[in-house]
């Protein structure tokens, strides 16, 4: 071989090896920031659930209220079947509760780092945020019906229409309750097996909920 042969193979060598090791920091680079993103996405999806999680939780601490304050209702009512005198419901409450919200998984699945997540991690997320969808359909029925509940405040007495309405009421509350009750509870165990922290916030209750009825 000719040495003018062999110096330009050199500096093809040369050429090619500088374009594979240009070629392979871009990639590199590439990799990093799709890592970054998905470690970004990752630590917004799992701030999301735990605050969400702290307001489930929240919620759930007033079943009791919720359970004591159907019962009180549903005395008051048979009062008015037994023909007794009707005793006026006094200040009836209600549970106050935030919707769980889903801005940084909706972000996640428009994005190209929704790929990168592992398959098993991705569909875990999923699972629990159609859990926290249902939820919000849950915990707007709840909602609703102790606002229509609020009607029976100070009543002086019941005619056979609103003691009908106020029966179906009490029977409303009673299921958004035990679904709230079942479905939270599903939701914080999800959280807890994606290794995600429970969050912690105070119940807070509308009016007197927790207090008995005089």
């Amino acid at each position: 071989m000719r040495a003018g042969q062999r110096k330009f193979l050199v500096e093809v060598g040369v050429v090619v090896f500088g374009v594979l090791i240009a070629l392979g920091a871009e990639q590199l680079v590439g990799q990093i920031n799709t890592n970054q993103d998905v470690a970004e996405a990752r630590a917004a999806i799992r701030a999301e659930i735990r605050a969400a999680t702290g307001d489930i939780r929240a919620r759930l601490a007033l079943s009791g209220c919720i359970t004591r304050r159907a019962s009180e209702l549903e005395s008051r009512l048979q009062q008015y079947r037994n023909g007794n005198a009707f005793t006026p419901i006094a200040a009836i409450g209600r549970p106050m509760s935030t919707p769980p919200i889903s801005q940084a998984w909706e972000t996640l699945k428009a994005s190209p780092a929704a790929m990168h997540l592992p398959t098993e991690e991705r569909l875990a997320y999923g699972a629990l945020y159609a859990g926290f969808a249902m939820l919000r359909d849950v915990q707007g029925t709840e909602r609703e019906t102790w606002l229509q509940l609020q009607d029976f405040e100070g009543a002086p007495d019941l005619d056979p229409a609103s003691a009908m309405r106020l029966r179906g009421l009490i029977s409303r509350a009673r299921i958004a309750n035990e679904a709230m009750d079942r479905m939270g509870a599903t939701a914080m165990e999800r959280a807890t097996d994606l290794g995600v922290e429970i969050g912690t916030r105070a119940p807070v209750e509308n009016g007197s909920l927790c207090r008995p009825l005089p």
